[in-house]
């Protein structure tokens, strides 16, 4: 409680990194079935949840260049426990 963690997504494509790519990271909180998007990355920019439970707790870390999707979640709390899932699409290597 109170610390940071980062969580890595990294990827692999057959293409190069196209402008379209886009980076959906979702949350699906311990013993829920519903997955909530927390943060979208599309035509360059990141959007970070700004309403939720990761409200200016989530810090994009990550570099598409790099094949990186990575952010930080700052100050932990007990709900943040679950399962986080990141999703990469990168046209036309879906």
């Amino acid at each position: 409680v109170g610390s940071h963690v980062t969580l890595s997504c990294s990827f692999w494509s057959s293409e190069w990194i196209s402008e379209d790519i886009s980076i959906t990271w979702h949350f699906q909180a311990e013993g829920s079935r519903d997955s909530i998007s927390i943060f979208h990355y599309a035509k360059g920019q990141p959007y970070i949840d700004d309403v939720g439970n990761f409200k200016e707790r989530m810090e994009w870390v990550g570099n598409p260049r790099r094949k990186a999707a990575s952010f930080v979640i700052h100050n932990l709390d007990y709900t943040d426990n679950g399962t986080f899932t990141c999703d990469v699409k990168n046209p036309p290597d879906i």
